[in-house]
């Protein structure tokens, strides 16, 4: 039998999808609450508001892990504040599990303190609402779960759709083992109210998980919608000093409800076996048990010294680092998970459209290499633990497996893309190959026609003809199949057999019945033009008188 936990602290996770450019601050700000019919103030209060990260939630992050973790620098953190949690759940809350018994007994369960009611906003784009509840051990004989109850527990809280448990602040008359009775307790309200905002804080008004996530994020609208109908559980177990996992009988032993924590498994699901049960789990140290799932991940600690001693030692702190350092691995795996299965459904539609848009595509592998480059991390921490139970969260989410699955189908499009750029390459040189040959067919006939003087209409048909004809097998070798399955099948190019002895029957058919006609010579006539007799150009003498004086002199005016 194994001993009794001191503590088990339960972290509820309901992750959803935030859109790009969605200001989450601003819509969880218009979410109010007012506790109706009471004495309190009657101005609602806020529900959500934005908090720092924890110190520990980051403590030895590497760099790019903690600026994958907290995004663009905005609000990455919002809580319910304390006094709006504790109108709703008090000190402890019932919880009545379906199919406790036939008198519905109510099983004590407490918000807690340290965590409460959280949504952190990873990498901007992806949710996580949290909600921490506290399942007491060890605390008295009216209020102590086992750990097959807190399995119970475990698994029933985690529904949302069918055997949901109900919660409710206990009431002497729903919850007479938890609450005593007191005449200061209002009478239990009958019906209860239809709005889970109007049960909240009201003794014996019930309420269930659902309709209280419902309600943190009624104000987020279906812009951020979930991708599971469950919650993930993250859960730590701790046992006092006398547990050590080093030996192999108490691994043997806690094992099986290791993984059926993890898994949340119903209580009465057939155990694990211990040699190999099924999940990526690791032994952290002689106190540390870790496991990871599909679903969520559990951590078995145990002290190292007895109560008396364990408050200046780090058995004080044991659980809040595990539920921060270790948890906040967690989430980086999950989140990156979500991305990835994100980019495998907007890649599934991009390639379901016919036809597919390419360039659509390509946004999508510039938007994924980004997140490969910025998001896709292999380590988170300096502190190797850490590292570890990342590494097995990785292994839980199948996030290497999807990472490779986006690289095949990117490649394989890429591939098709590429196969379908060469095929209308080819298309284009096969229509440039008809031209070609159907011209150089039609310049043959010119040619052998000018050669052999064939008839101008003659050559002009066989040029027609045959540069169509040329083409078009041409064309149509293009255009069939590869093979047609029948070894020595007639093809398109054995037709240019056919086409040859035409061309060459065509040549000697014009050489004899077409030959070109020779036209009558043009007559030369030999005409003789007599020129024109020429003009006397003599000049008569000129007399040496008759120039007015001596020769060389000039003239002498009157």
């Amino acid at each position: 039998m194994f001993p009794q936990p001191i503590e088990v602290v339960t972290r509820l996770l309901l992750p959803f999808h935030v859109p790009p450019g969605f200001d989450l601050a601003t819509k969880l700000a218009l979410l109010t609450w007012r506790r109706s019919g009471g004495e309190e103030s009657k101005e609602p209060r806020r529900v959500w508001e934005p908090a720092k990260v924890d110190p520990l939630d980051c403590e030895e992050m590497l760099a790019e892990a903690e600026s994958f973790f907290i995004g663009s620098g905005n609000c990455s953190r919002f809580e319910v504040p304390r006094g709006v949690r504790e109108s709703w759940f008090g000190n402890f809350a019932a919880v009545v599990l379906p199919g406790a018994g036939a008198g519905d007994e109510s099983l004590p369960i407490r918000l807690d303190p340290d965590y409460g009611i959280e949504i952190f906003l990873i990498a901007d784009c992806i949710g996580v609402l949290s909600i921490a509840l506290g399942l007491p051990c060890n605390q008295g004989q009216a209020d102590t779960l086992t750990l097959e109850c807190a399995l119970a527990v475990n698994y029933h809280l985690s529904h949302l759709r069918y055997r949901v448990p109900v919660l409710r602040k206990p009431h002497p008359e729903t919850d007479p083992r938890l609450a005593a009775a007191d005449p200061s307790v209002p009478a239990l309200e009958m019906p209860a109210a239809a709005e889970v905002g109007d049960r909240l804080g009201h003794r014996g008004q019930p309420f269930t998980l659902r309709e209280l996530s419902d309600f943190l994020l009624s104000t987020l609208g279906a812009e951020c919608w979930r991708e599971q109908r469950q919650f993930l559980t993250y859960t730590t177990v701790l046992f006092n000093e006398t547990v050590d996992f080093s030996a192999a009988a108490s691994r043997s032993l806690v094992l099986p409800g290791l993984s059926a924590f993890a898994q949340i498994e119903e209580p009465r699901h057939a155990a694990g076996v211990a040699e190999e049960i099924g999940i990526p789990h690791c032994a952290l140290n002689a106190k540390h048990l870790a496991a990871c799932s599909y679903l969520g991940a559990t951590h078995f600690l145990a002290n190292q010294d007895p109560p008396s001693k364990s408050a200046d030692t780090y058995d004080s702190g044991r659980v809040d680092r595990v539920q921060r350092k270790f948890f906040t691995a967690f989430l980086i795996a999950m989140a990156q998970r979500m991305i990835a299965h994100r980019f495998l459904r907007e890649a599934s539609a991009v390639l379901a459209e016919e036809p597919p848009r390419f360039r659509q595509l390509t946004d999508l592998w510039n938007r994924f290499s980004r997140f490969e480059a910025n998001g896709y991390l292999i380590d988170v921490s300096r502190r190797e633990p850490v590292n570890r139970v990342f590494r097995l969260a990785h292994e839980a989410q199948r996030v290497p497996q999807t990472i490779d699955a986006l690289h095949r189908i990117f490649r394989d499009r890429q591939a098709a893309e590429q196969a379908e750029r060469q095929l209308h390459l080819q298309d284009r040189v096969g229509r440039i190959e008809v031209f070609i040959v159907a011209f150089y067919t039609a310049e043959f006939c010119k040619l052998a026609g000018d050669l052999l003087k064939l008839d101008d209409l003659y050559v002009l048909a066989g040029v027609l003809a045959f540069g169509f004809v040329a083409g078009l097998i041409t064309h149509i070798h293009h255009v069939e199949p590869a093979g047609d399955g029948k070894p020595g099948g007639w093809r398109a190019r054995h037709f240019l057999w056919f086409v040859m002895a035409a061309l060459l029957l065509w040549i000697l058919a014009g050489r004899f019945w077409a030959p070109r006609k020779e036209s009558a010579p043009i007559p030369i006539l030999n005409v003789t033009m007599s020129a024109p007799p020429a003009p006397n150009l003599t000049l008569p003498p000129i007399s040496p008188g008759s120039a007015g004086g001596k020769q060389g002199e000039a003239p002498k005016g009157k």
